[in-house]
């Protein structure tokens, strides 16, 4: 309760409206494992252009909290933002470097869930920091 009360409204309302399409994702997740490669096509290609919506969303909700909050704020986010990028940009060459020698061999699942974490880790570790060092 002590977190909830501590948060600024920026981002109690960032919580609050990216509510919806984080809870619609895995029902798109469901949708595209038991269409597998069998269903149809038309099918496939609206799961998939619903993921990019439930993306683009995001993307929207996220640029909408980075206008309301404040200076101090907007900095924290902009510096784990940009640190996830390069990590991701990283792990990606990386990736493809470790593929083209035949190291590793990937499915897309694994693919996407290394890219994924090299975004969100470096993000969460670098937001987590600049918000103890501020404080």
């Amino acid at each position: 309760m002590r977190l909830l009360l501590e948060m600024s409204p920026a981002l109690r309302r960032y919580y609050r409206r990216s509510l919806w399409p984080l809870l619609l994702s895995p029902v798109l997740g469901f949708l595209h494992g038991r269409l597998g490669q069998d269903g149809p096509l038309w099918q496939r290609w609206s799961v998939l252009w619903l993921g990019l919506v439930l993306t683009f969303w995001l993307i929207w909700i996220y640029l909408l909290f980075l206008r309301e909050c404040d200076e101090l704020e907007r900095k924290i986010e902009l510096h784990a933002l940009t640190a996830g990028v390069c990590g991701c940009l990283c792990m990606l060459i990386c990736l493809l470097m470790l593929l083209e020698l035949g190291l590793v061999a990937l499915s897309t699942g694994g693919a996407l869930l290394a890219t994924a974490l090299a975004l969100l880790l470096p993000w969460l570790l670098v937001r987590s920091g600049l918000h103890r060092y501020y404080r």
